[in-house]
């Protein structure tokens, strides 16, 4: 997960990515940045 930035994340939470991730462009700014904060707290060593 360290190898792609905030910014990375962001485009493919709002874009999707092939098949397996469908685009959630309808998200707000708001709720992007708390999936993004999410999704970084379950790549974290207890």
């Amino acid at each position: 997960m360290d190898s792609i930035t905030d910014t990375q994340l962001k485009d493919v939470i709002r874009n999707g990515k092939g098949a397996g991730m469908p685009k959630y462009a309808d998200f707000t700014d708001h709720q992007v940045d708390a999936l993004v904060r999410y999704i970084r707290s379950l790549s974290q060593s207890p």
